[in-house]
């Protein structure tokens, strides 16, 4: 039976807002070009707050522009190895064996060349890495000197073409995917270590700078405790609502123009 509106109390109505609001993501790390043109200030949307801080040239930047729908500019890596953006470690991508999704769009003037997106880790035989060798994206996990994930794909990327990569672990399973469709997949049902190093974005500090990122990167995330996708999927531009939360505030609308008529009747 269709309960009826005008018998609606206050908090009920409050309660039904309350979920109609739009729902995002709860990234653990979000880094997105959303400052002044030219600018070397980062600063951490996901709320965690995280401090993010510019080493060398890298900047915000109008000379090429992120996909339609997500803003006008994005993070510029230049030709140095010196340019890149350096967090400091954290619990909140201490990951061992929980879920965990860590994604990011790129576009590289030179998809042949070997560079480094993303990196954290003690030391060489301790750490993950997510880059591009060989013209195609892959990521990569050490623990104690052994490789027991090793995401690699024979999809090679178009120079001057922004792409969206993602790295998700559900359950046992790590699957990559490029622009939303899956590379493959590795089963491991071990513990990812507790690596100390610093997070470093556009290189790996470790290997001195080496495999620099020269392009440009946007909506760098991570999300902790969340396989984000475990299907093939639409790549995001934007943290948007979710279509749930959409049809719920449609509701809460309706419910709204309904008092209003009770209202009117009285």
């Amino acid at each position: 039976m269709r309960s009826n509106p005008c018998h609606l109390t206050g908090l009920g109505l409050l309660w039904i807002l309350c979920l109609a609001l739009p729902t995002r993501v709860t990234a653990d790390l979000l880094v997105v070009s959303n400052a002044t043109p030219g600018s070397n200030v980062f600063t951490d949307s996901s709320g965690a707050n995280h401090p993010v801080t510019a080493v060398g040239m890298v900047d915000h930047t109008t000379g090429v522009d992120f996909p339609t729908g997500s803003g006008s500019s994005s993070i510029g890596f230049y030709n140095s190895g010196s340019d890149y953006l350096t967090v400091p470690d954290s619990n909140d991508w201490s990951f061992g064996t929980s879920n965990f999704t860590i994604d990011l769009w790129m576009r590289l003037p030179n998809a042949t060349a070997h560079t480094l997106q993303m990196a954290q880790g003690t030391d060489l035989n301790n750490r993950w890495y997510v880059n591009v060798y060989g013209q195609s994206p892959m990521f990569m996990m050490f623990s104690g000197g052994t490789n027991p994930v090793q995401l690699s794909t024979t999809t090679d990327l178009l120079s001057n073409t922004w792409y969206h990569y993602a790295v998700v672990r559900s359950g046992d399973t790590f699957t990559h995917y490029l622009n939303g469709t899956s590379q493959g997949s590795v089963t491991w049902a071990g513990s990812m270590p507790d690596f100390g190093g610093p997070l470093s974005i556009g290189t790996d500090t470790l290997l001195g700078g080496s495999t620099h990122f020269v392009g440009n990167l946007d909506q760098i995330r991570i999300t902790g405790g969340t396989a984000l996708w475990t299907a093939d999927f639409v790549p995001p531009v934007g943290l948007v609502p979710e279509p749930t939360s959409l049809a719920l505030l449609a509701g809460a609308l309706a419910v709204l123009a309904d008092r209003r008529r009770c209202r009117g009747r009285r």
